[in-house]
């Protein structure tokens, strides 16, 4: 008996297949339908998807046999893959004097004939075969030849998919991982710097009730206040949408939209003269009470801060449509125009530099509607039939139709 030698790069062909952690691993539907395919092409008992490593062969898949490896220096599968580029052919291993006094020929599994296309990687190292074994001898037609090697083809690719997709799991995992932290580190800063800077911004009204100050030392601590307003707001903002994507959609609240819109009325920016009407006969709900309070707040709040006109006229729409709750927060403001409509969920994005009161958005607020709608299974856009002033349109699920 001849036993295989290890090819010439043989560590690295080692470390290749390492690299696709695919010894030791379950059955997969994909590998068998292959062996079995090979097999009844080449019309053979047995079929193998055969790996090797140092010590033995082991296979990924296997039709007609019970043993799931067997050593390496007995296999023949160790003899096919110094021949990469073409498939190793043994149609009477009883009078090859390489084979005829091997266990496999001798004993079970009675080995007359095999044939092996070489399961070559991406980096050109051989990591087994696809073979096809039968207890008689014989020979391959050149058609069952080529389709064995298209077979071999497209069991590499498979193996290397579940390489590629393995990989991308992983590094969607440590993105969650970073995003996490990110999220955190977040949250701690601007709980940490909220603080002082409520500090700053008291202690900067005691001072401006000083009239004994000139005009320039008032000009200086107007502006302080100014910039320290802006940062609160700004901190405020990154913990709203640090927060939105950990809503709970389990968390249903049955209440009236006519008591919530009571609620939100008192909560809107008052220096704009805005008038806020309620359309359709929609008003029992049972749904995250706490997020649509947060969308809805957001929303009305940049149509009466953002809107040019004398009088912001706003309209809520509330109807029930095919599961899910559908609202619409229309405006007579300057509109957003088309180009624009996607980007605006984007975070940091702003339209405008400043609004009707002279405060810089931190384009952090449609960006947390979003996140959060999404964690409730909705979802929002602008209506781009809007001509005049912005219409948006957003739904979640309603757990009263289920």
């Amino acid at each position: 008996m001849l036993s295989p030698l290890n090819t010439l790069n043989e560590l690295d062909r080692l470390k290749d297949l390492e690299s696709y952690r695919i010894m030791d691993t379950e059955e997969e539907e994909d590998f068998d339908r292959l062996t079995e395919l090979a097999s009844e092409i080449c019309g053979t008992k047995i079929s193998l998807v055969s790996l090797l490593d140092d010590k033995r062969q082991w296979f990924k898949s296997r039709k007609g046999l019970a043993a799931t490896e067997t050593p390496k220096e007995i296999s023949f599968c160790g003899h096919a893959i110094h021949r990469a580029d073409r498939p190793f052919i043994v149609e009477n291993a009883k009078e090859d004097e390489r084979f005829h006094d091997n266990p496999l020929v001798t004993d079970d599994p009675n080995i007359a004939f095999y044939a092996g296309m070489p399961l070559v990687s991406e980096s050109g190292n051989p990591l087994g075969t696809l073979c096809v074994i039968h207890d008689q001898p014989k020979k391959l037609s050149d058609k069952q030849i080529r389709s064995l090697e298209t077979l071999a083809k497209q069991t590499m690719k498979l193996i290397e998919l579940r390489k590629k997709s393995r990989e991308l799991e992983r590094t969607n995992e440590l993105l969650l991982e970073q995003n996490e932290k990110v999220a955190l580190f977040s949250t701690m800063a601007a709980h940490d710097l909220k603080s002082p800077l409520g500090n700053i911004a008291s202690l900067v009204e005691l001072v401006l009730e000083d009239k004994s100050l000139d005009e320039e030392t008032l000009e200086y601590i107007e502006l302080i206040q100014e910039s320290s307003n802006q940062m609160l707001k700004l901190i405020k903002d990154l913990l709203a949408y640090s927060q939105a994507e950990k809503v709970d959609p389990t968390q249903q609240e049955n209440f009236l939209l006519e008591e919530l819109t009571t609620e939100l009325n008192s909560l809107l920016p008052n220096h704009h003269p805005y008038d806020l009407q309620i359309e359709g006969e929609l008003n029992d709900l049972e749904t995250n009470r706490a997020a649509l309070k947060m969308i809805l707040l957001n929303l009305l709040s940049n149509s009466i801060k953002y809107n040019d006109k004398e009088k912001a006229e706003i309209i809520l729409r509330a109807t029930l449509e095919k599961g899910y709750y559908q609202f619409e927060v229309e405006d007579n403001g300057p509109g957003i125009e088309l180009n624009y409509h996607k980007e605006l969920f984007q975070p940091f994005t702003t339209l405008n530099s400043k609004d009707n009161k002279g405060e810089k958005g931190s384009g952090l607020g449609l960006a947390a509607v979003q996140k959060t709608l999404k964690a409730l299974d909705g979802d929002i856009k602008l209506d781009p039939l809007k001509l005049s002033g912005a219409k948006f349109i957003f739904k979640i699920p309603s757990q009263a139709s289920l």
